[in-house]
């Protein structure tokens, strides 16, 4: 638990790169965690828009009850986007459902 718990933080502070949207904690349906092996090594930097190539057997993680949703955004709030055109070396990528009233 405690490897999963380390492994999703870095997942997040890895994803600061990938393009977010924007909105309430209660415009969240879910959250959905694809990562591969934190320590995974590969010849070249692996983009957010690569990820699913390059690691199309990645285990996930879901996030559907508010409890779980609103940790995770609280998580993601306090950190701030990559805009100095850096690519990060990503191991996972968070994808973030919004509630169909809202689109």
């Amino acid at each position: 638990m405690k490897k999963l718990n380390i492994l999703l933080l870095f997942a997040i502070a890895s994803f600061v790169a990938c393009k977010s949207k924007s909105g309430s904690n209660d415009d969240v349906q879910s959250i959905k965690f694809k990562f591969t092996e934190l320590g995974r090594e590969t010849q070249f930097r692996i983009t957010c828009d690569k990820f699913d190539y390059y690691f199309p057997e990645g285990k996930e993680k879901n996030f559907n009850k508010k409890p779980g949703i609103d940790s995770v955004m609280q998580l993601l709030t306090g950190m701030k986007m990559v805009s100095d055109g850096t690519e990060p070396d990503v191991r996972g990528k968070i994808y973030i459902t919004l509630t169909t009233k809202n689109r």
